[in-house]
């Protein structure tokens, strides 16, 4: 999916004049410009997310040597997951967005005789989908933006208490849609 956003990023730009923001680059910023979009873009794949996680807590390496591009593709990072840092309404909706997309691609898995991956199947109760969504603010969208907030603690935490109502919601909302488990 990421390879699929870089190229119509690119393509994008070359449709018109109007988008085209990489037209008065010199060849070499334009390589290095190029760059450093794909690798922003390529750090939203969650399969790159514990081992960047961990690496920047291990290192701290927002303060080495490549600390522009670490810091970029966190931030890149962090907005693409963090949906859930807003008021309520906007998070609902993006939710709903986000199940209807996990229950479309989990529709397509089965029609191709595939297996179904465990956070996207039988999200059938809206318990089930807020339990997903607690233990993605828990295991995947605190454990990033607190590192972002050991950066920049004034601007960083009012989202983190957005967060912690978002998650406070949908735990109440697992306790009361059933089958979520109450945790």
């Amino acid at each position: 999916l990421e390879n699929h956003h870089v190229a119509t990023c690119f393509r994008t730009a070359r449709q018109s004049d109007d988008h085209n923001i990489f037209d008065e680059l010199e060849k070499k910023a334009y390589k290095h410009t190029r760059r450093v979009i794909i690798e922003c873009i390529i750090s939203t794949d969650m399969k790159n997310h514990f081992t960047m996680v961990a690496e920047i807590e291990k290192t701290n390496s927002l303060a080495s040597d490549h600390k522009e591009a670490t810091a970029m593709n966190l931030m890149m990072h962090a907005a693409d997951i963090g949906s859930l840092l807003g008021p309520a309404p906007h998070t609902l909706e993006w939710t709903d967005r986000v199940m209807s997309e996990f229950d479309e691609q989990a529709r397509k898995c089965r029609e191709a005789g595939a297996s179904v991956p465990a956070h996207m199947a039988d999200l059938g109760s809206e318990g089930k989908r807020a339990k997903l969504q607690v233990d993605f603010i828990d295991y995947i969208v605190t454990p990033l933006w607190k590192l972002l907030e050991a950066k920049d603690q004034k601007n960083v935490g009012p989202l983190l208490g957005m967060l912690a109502e978002a998650r406070a919601n949908f735990k109440r909302i697992a306790r009361e849609g059933g089958d979520g488990e109450g945790k």
